[in-house]
């Protein structure tokens, strides 16, 4: 399948900040997993050529097509972006979106997108300097290791609520293109397209995209339903943990009011 390089180009300059607008593209790009490298290239050119804002709107682009390359094991984009993210750097030290930079940086090493040194060497250029970056991973894990129940209690939720969030863009995404692409669906609804349709490049273009968006959203509800396993299960052991602690505490309160008692 061949790649419309234009299109493709004036869509990372049209990419806006929504999730929704995030994913589609996200979705489109993986779509042409074939086309990786090129894609790649023409992302970095985009960001190049971006005013401030707009450089950022693309990290967060690009942390979803890497994400979203390393669930579906595309290996190929990640790399691609790996060879390309350190000449990113000189477009990304403005104040103003240095930080959410950084963060992203810190997620994909949180993930696993890529390797604590590569992370490191990208926030150490983010931030002009030799010193070690900051790892805000490593302290939250200190943190966390020493109280594992409060690691319990909160990491489930976060990745809820994040899947929650790209859920909701997903969902407005899949209405935006049913309801400009009705006739498709409602073809799609009454059985096997005409020969015609399938001439048809717009009519072929919208049901692809409506076709993937609905992927998109499967997988997202999946993705839900397993970590509200996850987090139900987490939550009864907490529940467990806390009767425990409870036990305990009851009991040795009883020997301090018998000992209190004892004493007179």
């Amino acid at each position: 399948m061949s790649l419309n390089e234009a299109n493709l180009e004036k869509r990372f300059n049209m990419v806006s900040t929504s999730a929704g607008s995030i994913q589609s593209l996200s979705s489109l790009c993986l779509h042409y997993k074939n086309h990786h490298k090129r894609i790649a290239q023409i992302w970095l050119r985009c960001l190049q050529k971006a005013k401030v804002p707009h450089r950022l709107t693309l990290i967060y682009l690009a942390n979803d097509i890497v994400q979203n390359a390393k669930r579906k094991n595309s290996v190929s984009f990640i790399e691609d972006f790996k060879t390309i993210l350190k000449d990113t750097i000189p477009y990304l030290r403005d104040d103003k979106i240095r930080k959410s930079v950084e963060r992203v940086f810190s997620i994909w090493q949180d993930r696993s997108i890529y390797d604590s040194k590569f992370t490191s060497e990208l926030k150490n250029a983010l931030n002009n300097t030799g010193r070690p970056a900051n790892n805000e991973s490593t302290k939250s894990t200190t943190s966390t290791t020493k109280d594992p129940t409060q690691a319990q209690q909160h990491q489930p939720s976060n990745d809820l609520i994040e899947c929650l969030n790209r859920l909701a863009g997903i969902e407005k995404n899949v209405d935006n293109l049913k309801s400009s692409s009705d006739n498709v669906v409602d073809k799609l609804a009454q059985g096997p397209l005409s020969n015609g349709d399938l001439g048809d490049t717009k009519v072929m273009e919208d049901m692809r995209l409506y076709l993937t968006a609905l992927k998109s959203e499967i997988e997202e509800r999946n993705r839900l339903a397993k970590l509200l396993e996850e987090s139900m299960l987490a939550q009864k052991q907490l529940l467990k943990e806390s009767e425990s602690q409870l036990s305990m505490y009851r009991t040795q309160f009883e020997q301090i009011v018998k000992l209190r008692d004892e004493l007179g």
